[in-house]
């Protein structure tokens, strides 16, 4: 008999868990299931208990921590502890490093030691790490789990939408792209980096989490004319071919997704160390700690300068395709 699989995130068909999911895992069999996290009146989230009660599921993939402890409610609540107790259980977590200082309501998800330590026994499940670095920080936070029950897989890169067009690209063009710029991703120091490249132009896309922060950044560019906000784009594959440049000054990022994609267009990358683009970003691309707007200036023009770094990049995306990571999927699926 076939397993019943399903796949829990959250509410929203954008973004790497929903690209995961049309990619990979709706091909393995899996059922979406969305969820409205923070609602007031939750029926996603009620309606989720009720559905794991009336319908039997073999295998339940979470998106990060906040989805895992759902699942975990199932092999836990009375009414459901029995109906799940055959349910294989896989966890994903895309952050893990970092502070928790700006979403304190967040401490598991931003990898604060102590709530990890608290949960930790919680969890009878594979885990699923999104790159190495946060392998190796599950294994920290975990030290009494099997090594065997942690899987690798990877940001994906959709090659055929993500790829280079030199008829469109734009000279000495820098792009930033974030869902949600907020301090830690310093995009004021990239704009602050901006009045040492006058002849440059910088796009900024995705909206600011804090007004403070937005007000910050929208006063810092208000007389510079080569610096333009341009919110939530839908033609982000259009976007990063026009772009030269593409930068994530964050103090620290563990997400690589628009790094692949970026690549994949043929942008030269600049962005912090650590949190897994170390895997594969050619030194020359990466962001020493501490950097200020003279240093990021500087680290732009050379890797605007050299142009081998066009091809190391593609070479690299080719690992990270959507073909490559169904096999790392179907690998981690045969062996648990």
């Amino acid at each position: 008999m076939e397993q019943k699989k399903l796949f829990v995130m959250t509410k929203g068909n954008y973004g790497y868990a929903y690209d995961l999911y049309k990619h990979v895992l709706e091909k393995e069999g899996f059922k979406l299931y969305q969820l409205e996290l923070h609602a007031r009146h939750n029926f996603l989230l009620n309606t989720y208990l009720f559905h794991l009660l009336f319908r039997k599921y073999d295998l339940i993939f979470s998106w990060e921590v906040s989805r895992a402890l759902l699942a975990v409610f199932a092999k836990y609540l009375p009414l459901l502890k029995n109906r799940t107790k055959n349910t294989k259980l896989i966890t994903m977590y895309s952050r893990i490093c970092g502070e928790a200082t700006e979403a304190p309501d967040h401490g598991m998800l931003w990898g604060e030691k102590g709530s990890w330590l608290e949960y930790a026994p919680m969890f009878e499940s594979d885990a699923i790490a999104w790159n190495y670095d946060c392998y190796k920080e599950l294994l920290s936070y975990f030290p009494r789990f099997p090594r065997e029950k942690f899987f690798v897989v990877h940001g994906g890169v959709d090659t055929n939408l993500y790829s280079p067009d030199n008829k469109m690209q734009e000279p000495k063009t820098i792009i930033a792209i974030s869902n949600w710029f907020r301090p830690r991703k310093k995009v004021d120091v990239l704009i602050k980096a901006m009045k040492y490249l006058p002849d440059w132009k910088l796009y900024v896309c995705g909206e600011f989490l804090q007004d403070e922060y937005k007000k910050e950044c929208y006063d810092l560019a208000k007389n510079s004319s080569n610096i333009k906000f341009l919110g939530f784009v839908d033609n982000k594959a259009e976007r990063l071919k026009k772009a030269s440049v593409f930068v994530i000054p964050s103090e620290y990022e563990t997400g690589v997704e628009s790094i692949n994609e970026a690549m994949a267009c043929g942008c030269k990358v600049l962005r912090v160390e650590g949190g897994g683009a170390d895997e594969f970003l050619d030194k020359k691309e990466i962001l020493p700690k501490g950097f200020d707007a003279s240093i990021l200036s500087t680290k732009i023009l050379e890797v605007f300068e050299d142009d081998s770094l066009i091809s190391k990049n593609l070479e690299v995306v080719k690992r990270y395709s959507w073909e490559a990571i169904q096999k790392e999927v179907e690998t981690m699926l045969g062996a648990i």
